[in-house]
């Protein structure tokens, strides 16, 4: 298992090299920001950060963990493989994953030590879920229409359309679909730091939409995997 994880690796990597620079300067313009701001930082604030930002990550580290499987004449290679094509692309995937996850705990590791502590792990999971379903949204874009910046746009269509409706549900009082959200959990917070836990059953419930986006996820991923099988077997 090792073995294979770090064979990933090294087939992942190559490929982040301007998206790993692209992440990690975005990480450093959040951090100037919340450091500027400091006196005004919650744990609130660096949850929505986690839940909004590290999808971003994500997202753009996924759209290319299958470039070798998508080019044309690789059948004979897929083929020789011991392992499918779904578990090939979940070792990918995890390691995409990871990766984002491991640069979100840094930006999260310097805002605890550096402005106040925050529970660093339990904004991790709550990160996870829309990470994997933005990951799994930009990778089936990329192999859909066979081009990753395809990957990049819809996945960033996608994570805009949940900021502007957690803004609109904060800042406006507009009420949206619950499930499409990817800050329950900071929803959740906000609400607890006001003293009204307890009176929206959906805000209460912020697992809820977690389970939904991992459901959400583990489908485009699957559709994903299969169509870049079914492409090879087309050769």
């Amino acid at each position: 298992m090792i073995s294979r994880l770090y064979y990933a690796l090294r087939i992942v990597l190559p490929g982040l090299v301007w998206t790993g620079g692209l992440s990690i300067l975005l990480s450093a313009l959040i951090l100037y920001g919340q450091f500027r701001l400091r006196d005004r930082f919650t744990v609130a604030m660096a949850s929505s950060i986690a839940e909004q930002f590290f999808p971003v990550l994500s997202a753009f580290m996924a759209a290319g963990v299958l470039e070798h499987e998508t080019r044309r004449g690789v059948h004979e290679i897929l083929c020789t493989k011991r392992l499918s094509l779904v578990a090939t692309a979940a070792e990918r995937l995890v390691v995409a994953l990871t990766l984002s996850l491991i640069l979100g705990a840094g930006l999260l590791a310097v805002m605890h030590f550096g402005i106040r502590p925050i529970p660093v792990g339990t904004l991790l999971l709550a990160a996870i879920p829309p990470s994997f379903c933005t990951a799994a949204l930009s990778l089936w874009t990329r192999v859909r229409f066979g081009n990753a910046f395809m990957g990049y746009t819809v996945a960033l269509t996608i994570w805009m359309a949940n900021l502007l409706t957690s803004v609109m549900g904060s800042t406006l009082g507009i009420s949206v679909n619950p499930l499409l959200t990817f800050s329950s959990y900071t929803d959740w917070l906000q609400a607890v730091a006001i003293g009204e836990e307890g009176v929206t059953p959906y805000v209460d419930w912020w697992w809820a939409p977690k389970i939904a986006l991992i459901a959400a996820g583990s489908g485009l991923f699957v559709l994903a995997a299969r169509r870049v099988e079914h492409r090879a077997e087309g050769e």
